[in-house]
C-alpha cells in the first residue's frame, strides 16, 4: 500500500507547449521519428523545480524490473482513474532525473502532449483521457504538507513537489472533467507574481491540443485563443512556473526551451488508419473549399506527400459563436500584468482581442472532441448541430472501441455512464457545444455532410 500511495503521489502532469530538437535533414519522416523520441523524452527540470514529483519514491524504480511490474499491475488504475498513457509497462512522460545526487521524479511534456486515437498512440496528440486534478488529489492525500526530512534536499525537493501538487489541485481552477486542462492555473502565477489575487476563477478549460504545425500557428499566437505571443520562447514553460520554477532559472535553459519550440516543425499528423473512398473525398474537397476553406484554409502537400503547413487564422467570437467562458478570463488587469512580469522579455502578449483561432485541420480525425473545450464527439456532429449530445462518455476515448469510422470521433460508450469526471455534460459551466453552426454547413445534406468528413480524413 505505502508504494501504491507513493506511485500515486509521483505521477502527476500539467502540459507545456514544446518538444525538444531535431536534425533538419530534408527527410521529413526521419525528421518526425526523431521529434517524437525527443518529444517523449523532454521535461524542463531545472534546479530542481518544476513539475517535479515527491521523493519518497525513486523513480529508477518505475524502469527497473520490479517498478515494470508495479506498473503493469496498476495499468488499469493509471490508465482509467488519471487518463496516464502507459505504453511497454512504462508511464508515457515521467522521468527519472538527478539533482545533488538524488533520484528526482519529473513530469515531462509528453503525459499530456501524447495520445491516443483509434487504439493508435502519437506523440504529439493531446491526451484525450488526462485527469490532473484527480491525481493531485491522490497525491494530497499520501503526502502530508508537511514531511520530516533529515535530508536537507529530500526536504527541498518536496517542498517543490508539493507546490505544484497544490496548485494543479486549486479546486477553485480545477476543471469539471478529465481530458481538460485548466489554463486560469497559468493566469494565477501572474497574480501571484504580483502578490495579488486573481479576478476571476474561470478555470479556463481547454482540450489538450495536438503540436504539429506549431511553428506556423505560434506565429499568429499561443493557446486556442492566440492570447500569448508566440514567437517567443516564454509561454512554452508556463506551466514550469506555476510548477514551481524561478524567473531567474529560465534564461539558464532558454537555449533548451528555442530549440524543443524549433523542433516542433518536424512533428507530423497521423495517417488515418482505415481505408477512405476516394470518391467521396474528392466530392468532399470541393464542399470543403465552398463552406469551409474561408476559416480553415485550403491544404498542399510537398513533392513526397507531407503536408505543407500554413498559419491559421484568428476569427472574432462575434462570428464563431462557441463557448466564451475561456475569454472572459482575460480581464484588462490579467492583460496588464503580462506586461509587468518578471520575464517579459520572454513572455508577451498579443493584441489579437476577444476570439479563437481557426485550428487548421491536419490530422483532425484523431484530434475529437471538438472545439477548444473539447465539447463535441464527433466531426459529423460538428456539421449539424442538432446531432450534438448534451453528455457523452470520455473513458478510453482513445482506445479502439470508442472509435466511430463513419462519424469520425468518440461512439456512444457501451457503459453508458451517467455522472463523474469521465462523462462530458454540455450544461456545465465552460462545456457549451454552442457555436459553429453556420447557414452554409446546416444546408448540407446527409450525403454531403459524409462527403466532407469523407475529405477531412484525408487531410
Amino acid at each position: 500500500m505505502r508504494l501504491f500511495s507513493a506511485l500515486l503521489a509521483a505521477l502527476l502532469a500539467l502540459p507545456c507547449l514544446a518538444s525538444s530538437s531535431a536534425p533538419s535533414s530534408g527527410d521529413r519522416a526521419a525528421e518526425n521519428i526523431i521529434a517524437q523520441k525527443a518529444l517523449l523524452d523532454l521535461q524542463f527540470m531545472y534546479e530542481g523545480r518544476g513539475m517535479v514529483a515527491p521523493p519518497n519514491l525513486p523513480p529508477y524504480r518505475l524502469d527497473s524490473a520490479f517498478g515494470r511490474r508495479t506498473v503493469r499491475a496498476l495499468k488499469g488504475l493509471l490508465q482509467d482513474d488519471f487518463g496516464l498513457i502507459v505504453e511497454n509497462d512504462a508511464v508515457i512522460g515521467y522521468h527519472d532525473e538527478e539533482y545533488k545526487d538524488h533520484h528526482v521524479g519529473v513530469v515531462g511534456c509528453a503525459v499530456c502532449h501524447a495520445g491516443r486515437a483509434a487504439g493508435v498512440f502519437v506523440p504529439g496528440l493531446g491526451n484525450k483521457t488526462i485527469d490532473i486534478f484527480s491525481l493531485a488529489q491522490a497525491a494530497k492525500k499520501s503526502n502530508p504538507a508537511t514531511v520530516y526530512w533529515p535530508d536537507k534536499v529530500n526536504r527541498e525537493l518536496h517542498e517543490n513537489a508539493m507546490h505544484f501538487i497544490n496548485e494543479i489541485g486549486n479546486e477553485k481552477l480545477a476543471t469539471k472533467t478529465r481530458g481538460l486542462i485548466p489554463i486560469g492555473l497559468i493566469r494565477k502565477w501572474f497574480f501571484d507574481t504580483a502578490g495579488e489575487k486573481m479576478d476571476s476563477d474561470i478555470p479556463g478549460s481547454v482540450k489538450v491540443p495536438a503540436l504539429w504545425g506549431y511553428g506556423e500557428k505560434r506565429k499568429i499566437g499561443s493557446f486556442g485563443d492566440g492570447f500569448g505571443r508566440g514567437v517567443l520562447p516564454g509561454w512554452a514553460i508556463a506551466v514550469e512556473l506555476v510548477g514551481g520554477q524561478k524567473e531567474a532559472n529560465v534564461h539558464a535553459f532558454l537555449p533548451k526551451i528555442e530549440a524543443a519550440e524549433d523542433a516542433l516543425a518536424h512533428l507530423l499528423p497521423p495517417k488515418y488508419p482505415f481505408a477512405i473512398d476516394p470518391v467521396k473525398a474528392g466530392r468532399g474537397e470541393k464542399l470543403f473549399v465552398r463552406n469551409c476553406a474561408g476559416c480553415h484554409g485550403t491544404y498542399e502537400v510537398d513533392s513526397r506527400g507531407f503536408p505543407v503547413f500554413k498559419e491559421p487564422l484568428f476569427i472574432p467570437h462575434a462570428v464563431v459563436g462557441t463557448d466564451q467562458a475561456r475569454l472572459d478570463g482575460v480581464t484588462p488587469r490579467f492583460r496588464e500584468l503580462v506586461r509587468a512580469n518578471p520575464l517579459n522579455d520572454l513572455i508577451q502578449a498579443t493584441d489579437l482581442g476577444r476570439g479563437y483561432l481557426a485550428q487548421r485541420l491536419n490530422g483532425i480525425w484523431a484530434r475529437f472532441p471538438y472545439f477548444h473545450n473539447g465539447s463535441v464527439p464527433t466531426l459529423y456532429a460538428v456539421l449539424k448541430p442538432s446531432e450534438r449530445p448534451a453528455k457523452f462518455s470520455l473513458r478510453n476515448a482513445g482506445e479502439l472501441e470508442r472509435f466511430d469510422q463513419q462519424k469520425v470521433g468518440l461512439n456512444v460508450d457501451p457503459k453508458s455512464e451517467k455522472s463523474g469526471r469521465s462523462v462530458y455534460d454540455t450544461s456545465m459551466f465552460e462545456h457549451s457545444n454552442r457555436g459553429h453552426d453556420f447557414a452554409s454547413m446546416q444546408a448540407l445534406t446527409e450525403s454531403e455532410r459524409f462527403d466532407l468528413i469523407e475529405y477531412l480524413k484525408t487531410l
